[in-house]
């Protein structure tokens, strides 16, 4: 089974980047309505969204978080360890005044153009989301709604932003430091 088809059922509806048939639209949707409401709630406690630019996050990638996020989801050990091999043996090289300069070591980042690369970010923001999800069920981070009785939102994935919601307090932006 190819790992492109894996994804649908690995990561959440939260995420419309990189799955197929999903459409960003949703997401806009519901951050709209979450700021619109925001802006016009009479609620005392309020709630805070914070945008976080992952254009950079890429090349930061850590490799043990890769690997204890393909072993999280459960990929096969012998799957995993082929992944990891992939990405942490590459050693490119860069041209010099038309010399090939030594090849660069990198010791984190996932590359820009492989076509792995977007399917193992997909599933390390999925690890992050669940990360999330059990901060908010151990009540460390209360979540933000549009309407009373309404869904809860802790987080939207977009193809390079991630947004963070919750009520504005301490607690909250202690569990999201």
């Amino acid at each position: 089974m190819r790992l492109k088809h894996m994804m649908e059922e690995i990561v959440s509806p939260m995420q419309s980047s990189i799955i197929p048939h999903r459409s960003t639209r949703g997401n806009i949707l519901i951050l709209q309505e979450m700021v619109h409401s925001l802006r016009h709630s009479k609620n005392r406690k309020g709630g805070m969204i914070l945008k976080i630019d992952l254009e950079k996050a890429y090349h930061n990638v850590n490799w043990d978080f890769l690997q204890q996020t393909l072993n999280f989801f459960g990929f096969l050990d012998s799957l995993t360890k082929l992944i990891v091999f992939c990405v942490t043996c590459s050693q490119p090289s860069i041209l010099g005044n038309r010399e090939p300069l030594p090849h660069i070591s990198p010791t984190c980042g996932l590359r820009q153009g492989d076509s792995l690369s977007p399917y193992l970010f997909a599933l390390c923001t999925e690890r992050l989301a669940y990360l999330i999800k059990e901060e908010v069920s151990r009540g460390d981070w209360n979540p933000i709604g549009v309407c009373r009785g309404g869904p809860m939102f802790s987080y939207l994935f977009f193809a390079d932003d991630l947004l963070f919601m919750a009520q504005a307090s301490f607690l909250n932006v202690a569990s999201i430091h």
